[in-house]
């Protein structure tokens, strides 16, 4: 069987590390991996093979996908050897500065915000020549904390993620000729490096609110990632038709319409304003 040809950005740990063994498993993906870490990199393949996963249609590359040179020449290679692209799931990115944002470097803060947004945009700008050329691609952008609400104390990581969860969307609008599916996933608070950074700055960083509910969560051990893997393999899928929504995958009976495009003919799942009357203070609309 022909494999279908999958990117994913930031596999080396966390939920990008659990999206790979998942796609690895389903055995009709050649995947190529990328990661900035060389140490976690060496370890993720050792792990792999400590798991006797079958690496012969896996590559794993040190790529820093905020470095639109190096993106580019990544994806070139990709298509010199696979003179295509089906998948990408764009998972990297990095929590940045954490504390008042006045008080946070201005640089770390830039830096953070380019690797979460710029970084998927480079992404998103070297593999959609190529599924447009075939008429044919899904691609995944993992979002995160701030995406729908505030997030006091991660400025820098809250205003990314809004950012490129609405550039997906507007996207998918962009290419629906085209054949291409484009959604983002909400995974939840997952216990993952990101929460062990969060509690390891401390209350006075964090909020003291904020630093108790990562308390809780990593006491509980985290929400089941096992549920954004199965929704990633659900969208990657070529009976998926949904397009241009963020889907939680915790609380969204997703099971339900991805497979049809019922919902792409509504806003349901996508970033908008709020008005009076939904808030039964409809005195205050026009």
């Amino acid at each position: 069987m022909k494999k279908e040809i999958c990117i994913i950005t930031g596999c080396t740990s966390g939920l990008g590390y659990e999206i790979l063994r998942g796609f690895l498993k389903k055995k009709s993906y050649k995947i190529y991996g990328i990661s900035n870490n060389i140490i976690k990199i060496k370890k993720t393949l050792k792990n792999l093979k400590d798991e006797n996963f079958n690496l012969n249609y896996f590559s794993l590359k040190r790529v820093n996908i905020s470095n639109q040179t190096e993106v580019k020449n990544f994806i070139k290679n990709v298509i010199k050897a696979e003179k295509k692209i089906d998948i990408l799931i764009s998972n990297a990115g990095v929590y940045g500065p954490i504390g008042k944002f006045e008080e946070i470097n201005s640089l770390k803060w830039k830096k953070a915000f380019d690797i979460n947004f710029f970084g998927s945009i480079n992404m998103f700008k070297e593999v959609i020549p190529i599924m447009k050329k075939k008429n044919y691609g899904k691609i995944i952008q993992i979002s995160g904390g701030g995406a729908t609400k505030s997030l006091p104390m991660f400025t820098s990581y809250a205003s990314a993620k809004v950012a490129i969860v609405r550039f997906a969307e507007t996207i998918s609008d962009e290419l629906k000729k085209y054949n291409i599916n484009i959604n983002s996933v909400a995974p939840g608070a997952l216990n993952t490096i990101f929460l062990d950074q969060a509690l390891k700055a401390g209350p006075k960083k964090t909020g003291k609110d904020f630093y108790k509910k990562m308390l809780l969560i990593k006491k509980k051990g985290g929400d089941d990632m096992s549920r954004t893997v199965d929704l990633c393999l659900q969208l990657s899928n070529k009976k998926s038709k949904i397009n241009g929504k963020l889907i939680s995958s915790l609380w969204d009976k997703w099971s339900n319409f991805v497979n049809s495009e019922k919902l792409n003919r509504t806003d349901v799942y996508t970033l908008r304003r709020i008005i009076g009357g939904d808030r039964k203070l409809k005195k205050f609309d026009v």
